[in-house]
């Protein structure tokens, strides 16, 4: 799936980045920081019972919408965000959230037991 000029123009928006930079160490360092200071984590859904699917286009429809997610959520439209904007992201195949390591995370689409 890939995102469109629209989606990743709202994106950087809700960051309070304005433009496109080149893929430089310190751009990819603005943005992380960005999204660390206005994106939540949010596993309201999962304490209610109700976890949003972990699927890429739920976790873009996620923050597309205003809203966010968890460590599944963020992390996958970061790095969908990151290919978008020609960064060359390496996924390490690993999610931190909270406590340590969870991958794979269980398919319940709850990071807890």
């Amino acid at each position: 799936m890939a995102l469109s000029p629209d989606w990743v123009r709202r994106y950087l928006a809700r960051l309070a980045i304005s433009d496109r930079e080149p893929p430089t160490a310190a751009f990819l360092t603005r943005l992380h920081q960005a999204h660390v200071e206005r994106i939540p984590w949010q596993p309201v859904d999962v304490f209610r019972g109700h976890p949003e699917p972990m699927a890429a286009a739920r976790a873009v429809a996620l923050l597309a919408s205003g809203r966010s997610g968890y460590c599944f959520h963020l992390n996958t439209a970061f790095l969908m965000l990151l290919k978008a904007l020609a960064t060359p992201p390496t996924p390490t195949g690993r999610a931190w959230c909270g406590a340590g390591p969870l991958w794979p995370l269980p398919r319940t689409g709850s990071i807890w037991p």
